[in-house]
């Protein structure tokens, strides 16, 4: 025998609960699906790397572009600014010698290293030719132009002796660091005709490697 529910035996207050329920259930809004993530385009990320490599490239080429222009300009006060030529009391410049190479040896008359490098000058000086200048340049503070007089002609030299200035000094600092200040290095460079500068030459040097480095730096 089939038994048939009776709603009416349900009590009032469950029947409302059903239909309350089953109303909620009939007007709840589905929550929607996420939306696909979409992965960047190949032609997008190689767009983003060609313009980050861009910006790189271009901090890199300015960066160079104020670094040679400091250099250009550091190198410019090293041949502009004076010293003053211990012979004539007169102020020079490496840049009044253009046209020629200048071999540059920082000295002092106390130093034996600067001694010993100025005999291998006086040697090279045979073979350098009319268009090679040298200078002696006095670069310790405390010592004057009669006293180098005295030095170079105690010791027979005869080019050109000058003392550096303070702010010949600074730039020559600013340029080839603290070691050009110690003349017991005896720190050298050399001026090509043109006016490029060399990087120091350090430490003592024969007349055949000097007169060789001048030679490559004036291009003979």
């Amino acid at each position: 025998m089939t038994v048939k529910p009776n709603f009416r035996s349900v009590p009032a207050s469950l029947r409302w609960l059903a239909l309350i329920g089953l109303l909620a259930a009939c007007t709840t809004t589905p929550t929607p699906a996420p939306a696909p993530t979409v992965a960047p385009s190949t032609t997008t990320a190689a767009a983003a790397s060609t313009t980050v490599a861009t910006g790189v490239v271009t901090d890199v080429l300015s960066a160079t572009a104020t670094a040679d222009a400091t250099t250009a300009a550091l190198n410019s006060s090293i041949l502009t600014l004076p010293f003053t030529d211990i012979h004539s009391g007169q102020n020079l410049t490496l840049a009044s010698f253009a046209g020629k190479t200048v071999l540059v040896e920082g000295m002092a008359a106390w130093c034996s290293n600067c001694l010993a490098q100025q005999q291998q000058v006086a040697l090279a000086r045979q073979k350098f030719g009319a268009n090679v200048i040298d200078i002696s340049l006095g670069i310790d503070v405390s010592e004057d132009a009669p006293l180098l007089l005295k030095y170079a002609a105690d010791k027979g030299f005869t080019w050109t002796f000058g003392l550096a200035n303070k702010p010949l000094m600074d730039a020559l600092v600013a340029k080839y660091g603290r070691a050009v200040t110690n003349p017991s290095n005896t720190p050298m460079f050399i001026v090509a005709p043109d006016g490029t500068l060399s990087a120091l030459i350090s430490g003592g040097h024969s007349a055949d490697d000097l007169v060789s480095q001048v030679s490559k730096t004036s291009g003979t």
